[in-house]
Order: structure tokens, then C-alpha cells, then sequence
């Protein structure tokens, strides 16, 4: 006998998925998007936005919190500024829905501007930003969301979300280089694995509801807080991007 892990084609996966998001209510075209960013998460060992994540997305629409069958608002602010609103629906369909606008404004001035808002979990950033990478373009994104998580050195509440942010770049003759992460010491998606797992978390990540350093995931998700990446640096630069996101948006 072996321990060797069943496995499953990612093409497989995808249509998996897909059928249980659809089953739950999504329309065909937004379980697709869903699926395939669900999957290639997981492919590629982004776990906490992978296979991890469709029960979220199963009980946001069997809760009715979010819309499964959203068409989104896309509105050319500008000739490089595109706004889209994605009217209570899932993030990932949004933007996919917006790509000929999107396309049309980087062949007209080499620049697109993307403001996404009413939209619930982005999961990650790297998946769209590779997709621009690998035609050529320079691809930066970043996130501020309403759900505070982070208590910065000093503070006595939660004063930021996560805040992630990410890059891409093309690279001549190789795979684009590409980097996504939370401003924050851990992504909340991490957390909840480690908690799902029953693993510690190392000392650093966050304090509990007393602000006493904790590594336990359970006392920093419930009533505690994550701790920002470098000090009031990494405060700073969540400060940032919650301005830059929440002012275009």
C-alpha cells in the first residue's frame, strides 16, 4: 500500500467546481471564471484561495449575500480609465467581463486605469496580473477591503483590512515575474487554513482581543488582530493602498 494523494486533472477540477458553484446558484459564466481562478490557485500552491475557498463562495450565494448571476456596470470614465462595478456580485466575472474595454484602452494609449468596486473577494491578485504580464504589459493591483483584520504596533483596535498588493512583469525569453501579498504579517486566507489545520502561527502574526501576542489563529481571528509586514512601514504602505483603492474606486 501507498499514501500516495489522489489526483485529479486541473481540466477536471475546473468542471467539479464549476458544477457545485452552479448548483448553488452562479450563472455558467461566472462558475467558469470562478472555477478556473479556484483551480489554478491550487495548481500552482496558492492554497488558502484554492479548493479551500469554494466553500465561501457556496455559502455566499446560497446565503444570497452575493449575487451569482451579477452582470456588471462598466462605465469608460476616460480613454484609460475604466470603472466597473460589479453590482454585488463575485470580483474575478466582473473584471473578466470588462477584458474588451480593458483591451480596447491599452491598444488606444498603451494604459488602463481599473477601478473594481461592489464586489465580493478578489481571492488573489497574481492570476490577472500574470494573464497581463504574459502579453507584454506591466501589471500592478492592489485591494482595500471594508473587513478590518490588522492592529497596527500601538493601536488599540483594527484600523486596516489586508490590503494586498501585486505585481507582474514580463520577462524576455521567461516566465513573468510576479508577486502578490497582504500588507499584513499573514493573509487572512492563510490564517484560516492554519485554524482549519490546527497549527500555531509564529510569534509576530497578531495579538488577541487583549493585544497580547498570540499563536493561536483561533485568538487572533476571533477578537484579536493580524499585525502589519514591517512595523509602520508596512502600516504605512496599507495605508497607501487603501487610499489609492478606495479613491479611485
Amino acid at each position: 500500500m501507498t499514501n500516495e494523494p489522489d489526483r485529479i486533472s486541473f481540466d477536471d477540477l475546473v468542471s467539479a467546481i464549476e458544477a457545485k458553484l452552479t448548483a448553488a446558484g452562479a450563472s455558467s459564466a461566472v462558475a467558469k471564471v470562478l472555477a478556473t481562478n479556484c483551480a489554478t490557485c491550487e495548481r500552482d500552491s496558492t492554497l488558502s484561495h484554492g479548493v479551500f475557498r469554494v466553500a465561501g463562495y457556496l455559502d455566499s450565494l446560497t446565503r444570497g449575500w452575493a449575487d451569482g448571476a451579477a452582470e456588471a456596470n462598466i462605465d469608460i470614465v476616460g480613454p484609460s480609465y475604466i470603472r466597473i462595478d460589479g453590482r454585488n456580485g463575485f470580483a474575478q466575472p466582473a473584471l473578466a467581463e470588462a477584458q474588451p474595454q480593458i483591451d480596447q484602452a491599452l491598444s488606444d494609449t498603451g494604459v488602463a486605469v481599473i477601478a473594481l468596486r461592489n464586489t465580493h473577494h478578489f481571492s488573489a491578485l497574481w492570476p490577472d496580473l500574470e494573464s497581463f504580464a504574459r502579453d507584454g504589459r506591466v501589471a500592478m493591483g492592489m485591494i482595500a477591503s471594508g473587513k478590518l483584520a490588522v492592529v497596527p504596533e500601538g493601536a488599540t483596535r483594527l484600523v486596516f483590512s489586508t490590503n494586498p498588493f501585486g505585481f507582474a512583469t514580463p520577462v524576455a525569453d521567461a516566465d513573468p515575474i510576479v508577486f502578490d501579498f497582504s500588507t499584513s504579517s499573514m493573509s487572512h486566507g492563510d490564517l484560516q487554513l492554519l485554524r482549519a489545520e490546527g497549527q500555531e502561527v509564529p510569534v509576530g502574526t497578531g495579538v488577541d482581543s487583549t493585544g497580547a501576542d498570540t499563536t493561536d489563529p483561533n485568538a487572533i481571528l476571533d477578537g484579536g488582530g493580524i499585525r502589519p509586514i514591517g512595523g509602520h512601514k508596512g502600516a504605512l504602505l496599507s495605508f497607501i493602498i487603501e487610499t489609492l483603492a478606495a479613491g479611485l474606486t
